[in-house]
């Protein structure tokens, strides 16, 4: 059910760029949207990390149904506020061979739900929108992906032998 609705969101979001959705918040308070989202969170990477509330997942699996439940339920009654992430701070060897400390913020498990939930409703809708040679942060994309693009598109055309990636994280932290 949830991957028919994805798919007619989708189709409406191609058909009419100027297509104004109407209560997508109904759709984040159903339970099959949220079992769904809880399904891709606990299956996630990070998925044992505790936020704030330091709620594991295996907790949470302890009562999914009524954790999911009671979710739902502050959803509907307009009552669920995010948590404060937990800030961890995580050291990161860089190419120059220094070593960076940077912080990351881990949300509560409900929080990832409700993330996931809210991903899962926009996404179809915006997709559409977005260029085909935008790789950033994408479904079915990588950085790989944009590098065989370039690869095909370009450089056997201009005689070009190399590709440099580079990355501007902080860019914008170091500029007045």
């Amino acid at each position: 059910m949830v991957r028919e609705m994805q798919r007619k969101l989708s189709l409406k979001a191609e058909k009419g760029r100027d297509h104004v959705f109407g209560d997508l918040y109904s759709l984040l308070c159903r339970g099959d949207w949220l079992a769904m989202a809880w399904e891709k969170v606990k299956s996630n990477k990070g998925r044992r990390t505790a936020g704030v509330d330091r709620t594991t997942r295996s907790n949470f699996e302890r009562d999914a149904q009524g954790g999911l439940a009671r979710l739902k339920g502050k959803l509907r009654q307009a009552t669920f506020k995010p948590s404060p992430v937990r800030r961890q701070y995580i050291r990161e060897l860089k190419a120059s061979g220094r070593i960076k400390i940077r912080p990351l913020g881990i949300p509560t498990l409900e929080d990832r739900i409700v993330q996931e939930a809210v991903r899962m409703i926009l996404e179809p809708i915006f997709e559409p929108d977005f260029s085909q040679d935008a790789y950033g942060f994408r479904p079915g994309r990588s950085t790989h992906r944009a590098l065989t693009s370039v690869w095909h598109r370009l450089l056997p055309h201009a005689g070009y032998r190399w590709i440099i990636e580079g990355d501007i994280s902080s860019f914008l932290d170091h500029t007045s």
